[in-house]
């Protein structure tokens, strides 16, 4: 492939596949954003009692499901832990954290979600933004 093609690919890229990959994600990082900030900074602290490992794809898509119980007494079942949160088997407890996220819990402390979440957001919000220079320096030309 000649250089001259090479960039032209690479331009079509930028300008069509980059902002369509940051627009899918930019949902999904937003929704996220306040159930891993609330795991952190806040929620409710209680237990999560593992009941079953349910794996999706081999050993790294491999979540813990079971119940979460809040100091109140008030019990949540067939919620997953975001991360291992330190269970190793079914019946161990753990402390973790209710955010009211549908479905799932963290473990004590939030885990490391929030950073993760807004170092993706930031990374997604600046390439959009270099992005539209990118677009409005070739418009004005």
């Amino acid at each position: 492939m000649n250089q001259d093609r090479f960039d032209a690919l690479r331009r079509t890229a930028w300008l069509a596949l980059v902002p369509v990959v940051c627009l899918f994600a930019l949902p999904f990082l937003v929704l996220e954003l306040r159930p891993s900030y609330a795991a952190r900074f806040g929620g409710t602290d209680g237990t999560f009692t593992a009941v079953e490992r349910v794996c999706s794809d081999g050993d790294a898509g491999c979540r813990w499901t079971g119940r979460f119980t809040a100091p109140d007494g008030r019990v949540r079942d067939d919620v997953r832990l975001i991360g291992d949160g330190g269970v190793q088997r079914a019946g161990d407890a753990v402390p973790a954290v209710d955010t009211g996220r549908r479905g799932a819990v963290y473990p004590e402390g939030g885990g490391r979600s929030w950073l993760l979440v807004t170092a993706l957001l930031a990374v997604v919000v600046a390439v959009l933004a270099l992005w539209a220079r990118a677009l409005l320096r070739r418009v004005r030309r």
